[in-house]
C-alpha cells in the first residue's frame, strides 16, 4: 500500500506504535528504501519554500537538495537554479522565506538521498549526529568514523 504522511504524523504514528522498525519506506533515486529513523532536526526554525513546475518542497534553510552530483543548501538556491526530480532535472520558478519559527523534522533513510515532495534530498543522519554528541565521533560509511564536518545537515550548524 502506498500513501502520503507528513514527517510531522510520521513521528505521532511512531511514538504510538513504533512502526520504524515494521519496514515503512520512502522513494528514492535507487527504488523504495527504509526508514532507518526521524525526528526534529532544525528545532524554532524558519523555513524556504522552492519550487519548480511540477513540485514544491518547503524545509530548513540547512537542508540539502541536489542538482546533478551536488549538493545544495535551500538558502543558496535562487530561481532558475535547477535541481533534481522524480521526474529529472527541473528549474526553480519561486524561492520564498518562511520565518514563522516551528520544529521542523527529518528522517534517515538506507543510502544518501530520497526523493522529498518529488525533489532529490539529502539523507539525514540522526543516528550518527547521536553518537557523535555521545562520543565525539560517528560511523561513516563501512563502520570507519566520520568527522563533524562529514556529517550533512543537522550537527554542521554553527547556531549549537
Amino acid at each position: 500500500m502506498e500513501f502520503k504522511i507528513t514527517l510531522k504524523n510520521l513521528n505521532k504514528l511512531q511514538s504510538k506504535i513504533k512502526i520504524i522498525n515494521k519496514k515503512i519506506e520512502v522513494d528514492t533515486p535507487d527504488g523504495w528504501k527504509t526508514i532507518k529513523d526521524i525526528g526534529i532536526t532544525s528545532p524554532n526554525s524558519g523555513k524556504v519554500i522552492i519550487n519548480t513546475e511540477d513540485f514544491e518542497l518547503i524545509g530548513s534553510p540547512n537542508h540539502r537538495v541536489k542538482y546533478m552530483n551536488n549538493w545544495v543548501f535551500l538558502k543558496d538556491i535562487k530561481i532558475g537554479d535547477k535541481v533534481n526530480t522524480i521526474n529529472g532535472i527541473q528549474t526553480i520558478i519561486s524561492v520564498c522565506c518562511d520565518n514563522i519559527k516551528e520544529d521542523l523534522w527529518d528522517i534517515e533513510v538506507e543510502g544518501e538521498e530520497y526523493y522529498s515532495n518529488g525533489i532529490v534530498s539529502h539523507n539525514s543522519s540522526l543516528i550518527n549526529s547521536f553518537d557523535f554528541a555521545l562520543y565525539g565521533k560517528s560511523r561513516g560509511r563501512n563502520k570507519k568514523t566520520s568527522t563533524q564536518s562529514a556529517l550533512p545537515n543537522r550537527i554542521n550548524r554553527t547556531d549549537l
